[in-house]
């Protein structure tokens, strides 16, 4: 689910439902901005989860000038994100560095979200949209909860 405020109208959405991998896309023209969540399974083919990234980057590519907020769970421990470093013999860790780079998004979750792991992020093209972002224990997940603000 993906709730916006109603200052910021959504539309032009796009979904990907691939079993192991699901895509929401949604744009706001007005305020051009493009907000995405994904959830990746921790054994999901690295293809499947290739096709949601293209996906995304389809959908960046359409708008060039919009910013974006890519967030959510994606279950791919072998990268180090400080600095970002992919593991070598992992093919996904390779896929959602090679999307990054091409894409021009950073990672803005300092903080693992599972034991030492990096699992649920928010990446953005603009250095200047997360304001602030944490990620502290709950009872509600074995995640932490990661929270984030956006200017």
């Amino acid at each position: 689910m993906l709730l916006s405020h109603f200052n910021l109208p959504l539309e032009d959405h796009v979904k990907m439902d691939k079993d192991s991998c699901q895509l929401l896309l949604c744009s706001s023209s007005p305020s051009k901005w493009i907000l995405g969540v994904m959830y990746r399974s921790p054994t999901a083919p690295v293809d499947d989860f290739r096709a949601c990234l293209d996906e995304v980057k389809r959908y960046i590519d359409d708008r060039p000038d919009y910013t974006v907020c890519l967030m959510g769970d994606f279950n791919v421990p072998e990268i180090s994100w400080d600095p970002p470093v992919a593991n070598p013999r992992s093919p996904t860790s390779d896929v959602l560095m090679r999307f990054t780079e091409d894409s021009l998004l950073s990672q803005y979750i300092d903080a693992p979200s599972r034991g030492r792991n990096y699992l649920d992020l928010v990446f953005s093209n603009s250095e200047r949209l997360v304001s602030w972002a944490t990620a502290r224990d709950t009872k509600l997940s074995d995640h932490r909860l990661v929270e984030f603000g956006l200017n």
